[in-house]
């Protein structure tokens, strides 16, 4: 994630193409993920393979986040 990548695009032409200084394109961008709007989190997140809580931690705090920009109502949030 956020390495460098630079691409190259060539046009090749049949010869009747008089501008051929822009036959060629460099781009460099940064590698990314994708981002999903819609995640939820707990804390404390537990801990060991299966995020256990302890049976003295008597709250959990919940993080709920979801993006809804279509047409149609957001159900079962």
């Amino acid at each position: 994630m956020g390495q460098l990548i630079t691409s190259h695009a060539h046009i090749t032409t049949n010869g009747s193409d008089s501008y051929l200084y822009n036959n060629d394109y460099w781009w460099t961008r940064a590698i990314s993920a994708a981002y999903d709007p819609n995640d939820k989190s707990v804390s404390p997140i537990g801990t060991g393979n299966n995020g256990g809580i302890l049976l003295s931690q008597n709250r959990l705090d919940y993080l709920i986040r979801f993006q809804n920009v279509g047409t149609a109502d957001a159900q079962n949030v």
